[in-house]
């Protein structure tokens, strides 16, 4: 997760760098500037510093640079990052801005709210404070979804740090903003803050509706997550063994738009559709429809439920992947659960039935392909084993029917055991021989394609023997007569 582009007051700022490496420049129309030039760019960057729980660290070095990790959700470790790049070190925020409060980001409401002592606000720091007036006082910041920000703000910052009245065409251009960085694939937050002479330290003594009026809206950020190289080819894997993967998300269906389309999950004929045209739905409706639907975006928990039910009505088997505790009901709901193993909670890896170790879309589609084969293998060993041992079954079967005592021990029964001669069969090309043996099955493409529920083959094709289960047979049906 990379930050790559800052909005604030009309003007579009690029970040450079990607991954978690604290270096980049800023960049106006592809001309590098000096972001301290842009104090509502600071601005931003600053909110998204103080109202964050993760942390970067130093792991090592790499070809004489040192290299970092982010301890935290990697959209928060992103923030911090893009704020590295312009000398906004969090440490030193932390101590100058300590944190009093916060109410945490929750699925529904779609926003954070922290709140921060104004301990030791300086000129030259990134925030917009420039002398000690605001000294002692408190700072509320709220991050979130940029539309859901938006309704909460009175006024924005303007880029000399000032705030001025929100009127609607800035509302207008604050939201074309948001459209044109979520037509090309990003995860856009917004910001915002007020500040208070003083807030209760007991955060339960004021209402959060409270907190969150008259804000002063700063800004915008946008940033990338880059999809895996492996997950487009395992998403063609998947459909081809007739899995159908389905996108759930809370980004704008702008993004999610964008990044479906980059994995080549959305088809022609597939749609994208939105929480709110699914409330608007009945469950009904939902299930008639939902076949069509590759994408969820804007969705809700409670939404993430309606989506599992309308698919096990179509008498689907769902298979749910989710790492929070707000998925946890959607997880539990679902034919077979999956929790992150890595950014997962331990309420959604408790409920699950299994966790995905690695985080990564591909493992599930490569276990689904061994499933199929050791199945295959299985399916294989138990029509050996029945029809070499026709003789013994028959004979025990009529001496049983004819209520005679047990024609074989078990010595005899051992002994009995038909021997089948190895046959050979050529190698393509060399003209060498090599035995057929019966053992594990490689992974074979056929396989891993088979349909879970294939129409067009006949509905016991599995139990049709094949030409040398047949010989097995007879042989067995010979020695029992």
């Amino acid at each position: 997760m990379t930050v790559t582009r800052i909005w604030a007051d009309g003007q579009f700022v690029s970040v450079s760098g990607s991954g978690y490496t604290p270096k980049g420049d800023f960049r106006i129309d592809g001309k590098p500037v000096d972001a301290g030039e842009y104090p509502a760019i600071l601005s931003t960057l600053w909110l998204g510093v103080l109202n964050n729980d993760a942390e970067i660290e130093i792991t090592g070095e790499s070809d004489s640079q040192q290299t970092y990790r982010i301890v935290g959700d990697p959209t928060e470790g992103a923030l911090l990052v893009a704020a590295s790049k312009a000398g906004a070190i969090h440490v030193e925020i932390d101590e100058a801005y300590p944190r009093e409060s916060e109410v945490p980001f929750d699925s529904e409401r779609k926003r954070m709210i922290t709140i921060h002592d104004v301990i030791k606000p300086h000129p030259s720091d990134p925030s917009p404070f420039y002398d000690e007036r605001h000294k002692d006082w408190d700072v509320i910041v709220v991050k979130g979804a940029p539309d859901i920000i938006l309704n909460l703000c009175s006024k924005y910052l303007g880029m000399d740090d000032k705030p001025r009245e929100l009127t609607d065409d800035m509302r207008d251009k604050i939201l074309a903003a948001n459209d044109t960085m979520t037509k090309d694939a990003l995860r856009v937050l917004g910001f915002a803050y007020r500040v208070e002479r003083d807030v209760p330290d007991n955060i339960e003594e004021v209402k959060t509706e409270d907190l969150e009026k008259e804000l002063v809206f700063a800004g915008l950020m946008g940033m990338i997550d880059p999809p895996r190289a492996e997950v487009k080819p395992a998403l063609e894997n998947a459909r081809h063994a007739g899995i159908r993967t389905v996108m759930i998300t809370g980004d704008f269906p702008n993004t999610a738009r964008a990044i479906a389309e980059t994995i080549g999950m959305l088809k022609r004929g597939r749609k994208v559709m939105t929480g709110a045209q699914l409330d608007a739905m009945s469950d009904e409706e939902l299930k008639n429809v939902i076949e069509e639907v590759a994408v969820f975006a804007r969705v809700s928990p409670e939404h993430k439920m309606r989506i599992v039910d309308a698919l096990q009505a179509n008498n689907e088997v769902v298979a749910m992947t989710g790492d929070g505790v707000n998925d946890a009901p959607a997880i539990k709901r679902a034919d077979i659960g999956v929790a992150m193993g890595i950014t997962g909670t331990d309420v959604a890896k408790g409920t699950a039935d299994m966790v995905l170790t690695d985080d990564n879309y591909a493992s599930i589609v490569s276990a689904v392909e061994q499933g199929r084969i050791i199945y295959s293998n299985i399916r294989k060993f138990v029509f050996f084993l029945l029809s070499s041992n026709v003789a013994e079954i028959m004979i025990i079967f009529l001496a049983t029917l004819a209520g005679l005592p047990a024609p074989l021990t078990a010595i005899q029964s051992l002994v009995a055991q038909p021997h089948h001669r190895r046959r050979a069969r050529a190698r393509p090309g060399n003209g060498k021989r090599r035995p057929r043996h019966h053992g594990p099955e490689a992974a074979r493409q056929d396989r891993a394609d088979r349909q879970p529920f294939d129409e067009h083959r006949h509905p016991r094709a599995d139990l049709r023997p094949d030409r040398r289960r047949a010989d097995r047979l007879h042989h067995g049906l010979g020695m029992a007569s």
